[in-house]
């Protein structure tokens, strides 16, 4: 279920307050534990907003990819699972690549919290209420 109907500035300062009690590390298990339940089309949600985090650090889909061991050129066509883990691999080795990409999905699709790991999602929930 998405997060209560709040401004946007109000869920994603909420999330980067959760991402940073949680460090990278824990932030990343949770996510590769919550890919392997999404479906395709959620898991390129989350890739999308991860590639976006890279592109603001000035890294291209195709550097990436590479990086992570995806195939290059890289293709929204490639399995959505198994390019979603690569990633994330990737991403643990990247400080805050994570923080960056959580923010940009809520600030672009704050619907989408749904897709957040159970943890993330509950820390953000439980920083609303304590807002209000």
């Amino acid at each position: 279920m998405p997060l209560p109907g709040r401004p946007r500035e109000e869920l994603v300062a909420a999330a980067e307050k959760c991402v940073a009690s949680m460090g990278d590390a824990l932030l990343v298990t949770d996510f590769l534990e919550r890919a392997h339940t999404l479906l395709p089309a959620e898991s390129r949600i989350i890739i999308e907003a991860i590639l976006q985090a890279f592109a603001e650090r000035g890294e291209s889909s195709d550097d990436v990819a590479e990086e992570a061991g995806l195939p290059t050129p890289w293709s929204e066509d490639t399995d959505p699972a198994s390019t979603l883990v690569a990633l994330l691999a990737y991403a643990a080795r990247s400080a805050g690549l994570l923080e960056l990409a959580v923010a940009g999905l809520l600030e672009r699709e704050p619907t989408r919290s749904n897709l957040l790991p159970t943890r993330l999602y509950e820390c953000i929930e439980a920083a609303l209420m304590e807002a209000k």
